[in-house]
């Protein structure tokens, strides 16, 4: 256990940084940043799948007429093929839920027979009265070609503003820095002071990281439990835990007897011996965890 590498690898997990992230991600803040990022990347998403069907229609349609320059006689199978084509990318569309890839996908293949159809019924006119030349495919490619283009960089202005948006929420850098500085304060006065942080869990790598604390205030956050590692804390006189939503308390806390003077578990939905034993004072409370914690080890042997 004592190996150099195992050594190294503890030490880079508790460091203060690390820890700082830990908290982070059982906190009330990550939990607000997902959501953020989640409903901002729907919300932007299905502005870009519209826009990417309009670049995928105007794309592929001029990679079509591109073709037509090489081989006009494309002109006139196309000519025949749209309307049975069109009527069966209407039908195929009407089948599918709207958003979902295939709907898209069909969506796209529709609006580039629209536009084929459009361009193959401008040339046939011209056919009429003489016969087509390149320049008149090219013509209407342009248009298509300019259309892509417009769409193209829609999507990446979009593209832009989602990316706007995302650094605006945030990745919790700020938070972790803030937690980081309060975990170094700690380490120098020996005093743990994390009220009203909005954590939902603590990591047991935090009681490891600062085992010699004399106070550690944790009220009013949303914690449900406390980890077992709290134990840990050899030398504290103060533990804040009021203001949460535990129901119960680890049996390791009997250990602290020897300094904890002061353990705070008001405006907590504890279990109603919990709260009976709690409400009788300190020495009674440690009795009781202790004959729980004794009862629980029997058990599991």
């Amino acid at each position: 256990f004592g190996s150099p590498t195992i050594m190294a690898f503890l030490e880079e997990e508790l460091s203060v940084e690390n820890v700082a992230q830990t908290l982070l991600k059982t906190s009330e803040r990550w939990a607000e940043i997902e959501s953020q990022t989640r409903e901002t990347r729907r919300y932007h998403k299905k502005i870009l799948d519209e826009m990417r069907v309009y670049h995928s229609a105007y794309s592929t349609c001029a990679d079509i007429m591109r073709k037509f320059i090489e081989r006009p006689t494309l002109v006139n199978v196309w000519a025949i093929s749209c309307p049975s084509l069109l009527a069966s990318k209407t039908t195929e569309l009407g089948l599918q839920e709207p958003g979902t890839p295939m709907y898209l996908t069909t969506l796209a293949e529709k609006m580039r027979i629209d536009m084929l159809y459009d361009a193959v019924a401008f040339l046939k006119n011209i056919e009429n009265e003489r016969p087509i030349r390149p320049t008149d495919i090219e013509s209407k490619l342009v248009e298509v070609d300019k259309q892509a283009a417009a769409e193209k960089r829609k999507i990446e202005a979009q593209e832009a503003v989602l990316v706007r948006e995302l650094k605006d929420i945030g990745d919790g850098s700020d938070t972790v820095e803030a937690w980081a500085t309060s975990l170094k304060q700690a380490q120098l006065t020996k005093a743990l002071l994390l009220r009203g942080q909005g954590l939902y869990a603590v990591p047991p790598e935090l009681f490891r990281l600062v085992p010699d604390m004399e106070i550690v205030d944790l009220g009013d956050n949303k914690l449900s439990s406390v980890p077992r590692e709290v134990d840990l804390l050899y030398k504290v006189k103060k533990i804040y835990l009021d203001g949460n939503e535990l129901t119960t308390i680890p049996t390791g806390l009997c250990k602290l007897h020897e300094h904890l003077t002061l353990l705070a578990l008001s405006d907590n939905p504890l279990n109603e011996e919990l709260l009976r034993v709690y409400l009788g004072g300190l020495p009674g409370l440690f009795a009781y965890l202790r004959a729980k914690r004794k009862r629980s080890l029997s058990t599991s042997k």
